[in-house]
Formats: C-alpha cells, structure tokens, sequence
C-alpha cells in the first residue's frame, strides 16, 4: 500500500508500505516513492506507531500452496519404469516411545507382488504422542501418498493397520459437531476430506500386530553373578518365541515390516535428535480439510485439550513455585523426571496423594513444622532438638532404627518390588549410609547405576531422594540391569520410595509420638505444669474474685493430674481470663467495678444535714398556689403554734 504524508510547508510524501506478515494485516514502511501507480485507489487504515494497519477483514486461513509436498520419505520404492501403478492396498503401522514422546510412522504400497514403496514419517511438533495418533498418521499419509504419486488404485481400496479403534473411526462419517471436536478430529477430518477427492472407495480394515513374536510368560531363576541384567526370584519376565512366518497372511507380513520401518525410525530419532533432516520438506499440519487447530507455541493440540490449556497458563507458574521453594536451579528442575511422579500420584487414592504432597514440599506435620502452635520442636523419639523431615529418616529412635533395619532387609534379600537386585543393593546402601550421617558411596561397579548416584546428588541433597525427587538417569540404569520395560521400573521405583520406604517410617513416627513415655509427652507435660503453677501465682491479677478458685492448685497437685484434665484445666482458665479481661474494658465511664467497691470503698461519706420541717413546708408552701375553702387556714399559720 502507498500512504501520502502533508507536511507544513506545503509538500507531500508518497511512502511504500509492505506487509510485516502475510496474515497479519500490519504493514510498515519500505521506501519514498515519487508518483504513485495508476491501478491504486483509496482505502480505510489506521496508524498503530510507526506501523499501519488496514482493518481488513481478516483472513485466517492461509493460501493453498501450489506445490505439494511429500507425505513422508522414501526408504525403498521397487516399481521399474513404465509398470503399471494399480494399488489395492496399504499396510502401515506406527511406533511411539510414550516417556521420550517420539512417534513414527511407517506404510507400504504394494501394487503387485513384487513391486511397491515403503515410506515412513517421523511426528514432531505434537502436544502429546500416541499410538493413536500414529496409527491415524499412517493410514492418512498412504492414502495421501497415492493420491501425491498418481497412482491409478482399483475400484476398492483396502487400508490395513492394527488399531481397532482408529478402524472403527475412519469408517463412520462424521455426523454432528460432536465428532469434528473428538480427540484427533483434525486427522480424521482430513482423512474423509481426502477420501472424497478419490475416484475410488477406500475403506479400513484391522490386522492384528506383532504376529511374528508370541509373548510366553516364564519365571527367571535368581542368578548368584553379578551380571548387568539381572532380576528377581520372584519376578516374571517376557520370552519371545519365534513364529513361523510363512503361514501368516500378506497383510500381517506387511504389517510385520512397517513395524520394523517405524521402530527403526523413532529409534533413530532418540540416540540422534540433532541429526534429522528437515521436517519442512514433508506434509506438516495443518492437513487440507481439518478445519481450525488449536496450537500453543510450536505444539499442535489434536487431543486433551482442557489439560494442554491449564499446562500453558498455570506451568509456568508451577514452576516458578517449586523452583523457589526448593531452591532449584532451571537444570535440576529439568532433570527430575516429573511425568512418573504425575502418573504414581493420579493413579494413587486420596490420602496417599496427600501424603505425596505433604512429602515433597515439606509439609508433613513433624513439630519443626508444627511449632508455631505448639512451641515445641523437639523430636518425640529421641533428644533431637530439631525434628525435621530429614530427622525421619536418620531419627536413632530404636523404634525407627528397628523399621529401617527392616526395610533394608526386604531390600537386600528379595526386593519391596519387582525391580533389578542391583538397584535395589544400592538403595539399601545409601539409606545405611544417610541414616548414620556418612557420606554416599554405594560400593556398585556399574556405571549407570553410579552415574544415576551421582546425578541424584547433584540435585541437592540427599532428603529430596527420600522425599521423591527422583532423577532420569535411573531410566538409564534400569534399561542397562534389567531385561523389563525401564518405564514400568521407573514407576515400581517411584511408588518404593514412596509408600515402601517413606510411608512405614512416618506410621513408625507417629506412633512413637502418640505412645505414652515419649520425649514429647514429657515436654507437654511439664509446660503444662508450668502454665497452671503460673495462673496459681498471679490469679488475683488475671482473674475476679468469684472465679480465682479456678487457679487454686498448686504444684503438688498440678503434678498428679492426667495430661487431658492439665489440658482441659488450662484451657477453662485462659477462656476465664480473656472473659475478664474484656469485661474491664467495657464498663461505662466512670463506672467502678462490684470488685472494686469491696476491695477499695473509698474515703467516708459526710453525716447528713439535719431537716428542718417548718422551713421545708413553708418552701414548699411558697411554690404551691394554695386553694382555700370559706373559713380554712393557712399551713403556716397552722405551723407556728408549734413551733
């Protein structure tokens, strides 16, 4: 656009505006220009500072690019020049690594028996990766991939993946509002919009995956070695038993290779996430036909969008909470892995999600905590003087040494848990260790337990491996000493520190506690005794006459009450006297107390002035008007004969 400046002297100035960005309506200044082109006419806009904006209508959808990009890449394409491209299928498959959030996709185009393409496509820049969504991605992207070849397929296409679910969706249209706000709505939506653009029918079928292995349960004997995979006795693993595949059919074979393709790539993408190549030269969202996508930064939300809108406006401040309450640097926070302790506390019932919570921030009600009410911060089961979070688990209570000692036991001799008996030793070892104040040195050799040791102590101290902090790097080492899903043992994990670890010790403490002879009893007992010696000595200050009897024990008898009627005695004297205490302060001015009358009555009044009768009726006399009768007498010359 060309906007035309009127200076005060007279001349004008033409000036070239260009866009700022395509959808955005704001433009901003590019040059002077001397005349302007004849093809232009007026328009509305107004100045937003140095910029101008149009107030046209704004269009939201960008223009359709002329060029189509590729569905995904070629890994392998078979077809010789000139052959005839007639698919009647596809076969894809999808494969999601959930806590590194990678997923892939992978399909096959088979158009005769020797001759097809095998392509894959790796998902990025997604809220949340499922295998939902992968499987959806693949069976889009071979439809989208014949449509982008050319391909000439029969008069049925049959699309085959193993997700009932996604099967069940991509072959019922879509009918009220509802279904276009579905999780995955989008993909769905373009897939229909696609299928209508074909000459042909398409249609979803389900194969059942991963027929090539069958899963046989089998226990695994506890080994004396120290190899790096190890388990337990009691712990039952996965053997993989080989199938023979030539009696499988072609869909499941094909199925069998685009599972391959998939893990193959999202496998890559995990040990090289620097290394991958350009995702702007393959189809990206938003797909032709899926209608309005929520997106929030550089993520596309296609599902729970309710929990990404709450992620956005209140983790930030989450964050910002906890990393000032605990001190966190923005690389410790960073390497507490957050999901599992999520996914332990949502799957946990109500009071051990309060127990959870108390735990990590520090809230459990031990007396550190509890002395603003109390007064006492010393521990219940030992002289400590302090009683903290980190107290509970090195407390030198007999009781609590004996319940730490137990649960040492059950870690070394066969696990609390199915976890690796490597793992398990180290933990045993560095809760001796903090227990007794000496330094973290577990005797292990492997070097991804150690390195997981060391990085649990750069976290900070010791305390937040008890209170749940717990570090990635124990994923790393449970991969490297266990032969079971490293996910499944993070969790296990998770819950030992929890509610195998932690939970007993805190029971243990609170029994010890709330058991007749503790430290803490005594304490009470005797600020108890104190208070009521003192409202003894100072009742006739703090409380009226007709209540001091309430303050009549002294220490000999203060001493053989119960500590409830202690409790119950002091509390009937505070409420005494705060009663009288705001009694004083509401008199009336002037007014004196019925205490104060008969402890201080004052100085003697004088004696009364004796009366005169005559002068007082001769007063009254004068004041009253007098109606008198025929022959009546006056009062005072009644009253001074007698006088």
């Amino acid at each position: 656009i060309y906007k035309r400046i009127f200076h005060d002297d007279g001349t004008t100035t033409i000036q070239r505006m260009t866009a700022r960005t395509e959808l955005s309506g704001y433009y901003q200044y590019d040059e002077d220009v001397e005349v302007l082109p004849l093809e232009t006419y007026p328009i509305l806009m107004r100045e937003v500072g140095e910029e101008v904006w149009t107030q046209r209508i704004f269009d939201m959808v960008p223009k359709e690019e002329t060029i189509r990009k590729p569905p995904g890449l070629i890994s392998e394409d078979t077809h010789q020049q000139g052959s005839t491209r007639e698919p009647s299928k596809t076969v894809s498959d999808a494969s999601v690594l959930l806590a590194d959030q990678i997923a892939g996709a992978a399909w096959i185009i088979p158009t005769n028996t020797e001759e097809y393409v095998k392509a894959c496509f790796l998902m990025t820049n997604m809220g949340s990766m499922n295998s939902y969504r992968g499987e959806l991605e693949g069976a889009y992207r071979a439809l989208y991939h014949i449509d982008y070849l050319g391909m000439d397929p029969a008069e049925l296409l049959t699309q085959w993946f193993d997700n009932a679910s996604g099967v069940w969706k991509l072959n019922q249209p879509l009918k009220t509002g509802r279904d276009k706000i579905q999780p995955e709505a989008d993909l769905i939506m373009a897939y229909h919009h696609l299928k209508s653009k074909l000459q042909c029918g398409v249609r979803s079928r389900h194969v059942r995956g991963h027929q090539d292995t069958k899963r046989k349960k089998k226990p695994l004997q506890e080994t004396e070695d120290d190899s790096d995979c190890d388990s337990l006795a009691t712990t039952e693993s996965t053997k993989l038993k080989e199938i023979d595949e030539t009696k499988l059919s072609d869909e499941a074979k094909l199925n069998i290779e685009c599972d391959k393709l998939a893990g193959e790539v999202t496998k890559y993408a995990k040990d090289h996430p620097h290394d991958l190549p350009p995702s702007d030269d393959i189809l990206q969202m938003p797909y032709p036909g899926s209608k309005a996508v929520l997106k929030i930064g550089n993520k596309w939300i296609t599902a729970r969008t309710k929990k990404h809108l709450y992620n956005a406006s209140q983790g930030p401040k989450l964050r910002a909470y906890i990393q000032r309450r605990h001190d966190l640097t923005d690389a410790q926070y960073n390497s507490v892995n957050w999901h599992t302790i999520g996914a332990v506390r949502r799957r946990s019932d109500l009071s051990k999600q309060r127990f959870t919570c108390k735990l990590m921030h520090g809230l459990l009600p031990v007396n550190h905590v509890r002395q603003h009410v109390t007064s006492i911060s010393q521990c219940p089961g030992c002289p400590c003087g302090d009683e903290t979070i980190a107290h509970l688990f090195k407390c030198p209570n007999s009781r609590m040494v004996s319940k730490r000692d137990e649960i040492i036991a059950a870690l070394r001799k066969k696990g609390l848990r199915k976890l690796s008996r490597k793992i398990l030793c180290t933990v045993a070892e560095i809760m001796e260790q903090y227990s007794e104040g000496e330094e973290i040195k577990p005797t292990t050799k492997h070097p991804d337990v150690l390195r997981a040791v060391h990085a649990q102590g750069e976290l900070g101290s010791w305390e937040d491996f008890f209170r749940g902090y717990l570090v990635k790097e124990w994923k790393a080492a449970f991969h490297a000493t266990h032969n079971s899903d490293a996910d499944m043992q993070f969790d296990q994990f998770q819950q030992m520190m929890w509610f195998d670890i932690a939970w007993p010790q805190w029971m243990e403490r609170n029994q010890v506690a709330k058991g007749s002879g503790s430290n803490a009893d005594q304490l009470e007992n005797e600020m108890l005794t104190r208070q009521l010696v003192w409202y003894h000595k100072h009742k006739d200050e703090l409380l009226p006459i007709h209540q001091r009897d309430m303050a009549r024990l002294q220490l000999h008898q203060v001493v053989r009450l119960r500590p409830a009627t202690r409790r119950s005695w002091l509390n009937h004297l505070k409420v005494a006297t705060k009663a009288w205490d705001r009694q004083k302060h509401t008199v009336s001015r002037d007014q004196r107390t019925m205490l104060d009358y008969i402890t201080n009555p004052g100085p003697p009044r004088p004696p009364p002035r004796p009366r005169n009768i005559a002068r007082e009726a001769r007063d009254h006399a004068d004041r009253v008007v007098l109606r008198l009768e025929p022959n009546q007498q006056r009062i005072d010359n009644v009253l001074d004969p007698v006088e």
